[in-house]
């Protein structure tokens, strides 16, 4: 395992959160001051006489600003809590932009659940090889293109997570709910199987590594069985032994 590594810094670009480092700056920097802010804008212009609290002031509300515009991009692994919402609302954005708008936008969050193969879970840690799992993600992204109208994102956690909390989102635009439903289904079996992530189970009495990319992207029949899947139809039969 010495191939992999905790992904740390989280997105390309970080998404805005309540009580971000920008809208703490913003806070310190007023202490510093002996002006306070009206409606979100300053009380008085900032002085350009290059005092530390003006300069302070001016770059917290750059760093706020930028933030705020900043695109979610489609695919992500971080070590920060994701959001459902805003993924939704990123590739409903991105699918609008087609020719036929969406119809639908589908989403699916995995979280952690309390009890696996009857013992009681207490925490589970992922680890993860961000490029290549960026990379595989995109890849998945182009194969459920390629099958259905869809623009497709996924984030997921790495790091340590708790029960309840959500280890990865998917959310899938199209302009039919059916196929919408279908991407969704077919990205989450594709992660399963070619994406370089890997979880470890910490239960009561103990810990175990579960999961984790076993196929090759390139394999077809890994492929096949995630779009029979994907249709409802379940696993292919088990070829009779000869």
């Amino acid at each position: 395992m010495s191939d992999r590594r905790y992904v740390e810094g989280a997105f390309a670009t970080p998404p805005r959160r309540d009580g971000a480092a920008a809208d703490r700056a913003l806070l310190a920097a007023a202490e510093m001051s002996d002006r306070r802010y009206v409606e979100g804008a300053f009380a008085t212009p900032p002085r350009r006489d290059g005092a530390a609290a003006d300069r302070a002031l001016l770059a917290a509300a750059e760093m706020s600003d930028n933030r705020a515009s900043m695109p979610i991009p489609p695919y992500a692994v971080t070590t920060a809590p994701l959001d459902e919402n805003a993924l939704a609302r990123a590739v409903g954005a991105r699918a609008a932009a087609d020719a036929v708008g969406p119809g639908a936008v589908v989403t699916f969050v995995g979280v952690v659940r309390n009890e696996n193969a009857g013992r009681r879970v207490l925490r589970l840690e992922y680890e993860g090889y961000e490029p290549l799992a960026v990379r595989a993600f995109e890849r998945i992204g182009d194969e459920a293109g390629a099958r259905w109208p869809v623009a497709l994102a996924v984030h997921h956690r790495l790091g340590t997570l708790a029960v309840g909390e959500a280890s990865v989102i998917i959310a899938a635009a199209s302009p039919h709910r059916a196929d919408a439903f279908a991407a969704c289904r077919y990205a989450i079996e594709r992660i399963k199987q070619i994406a370089p992530i890997w979880k470890r189970e910490f239960f009561e009495g103990g810990d175990v590594w579960i999961e984790g990319a076993g196929a090759d992207a390139h394999d077809a029949g890994a492929r096949e069985a995630a779009c029979r899947l994907a249709a409802g139809a379940g696993p292919a039969p088990a070829e009779p032994a000869g």
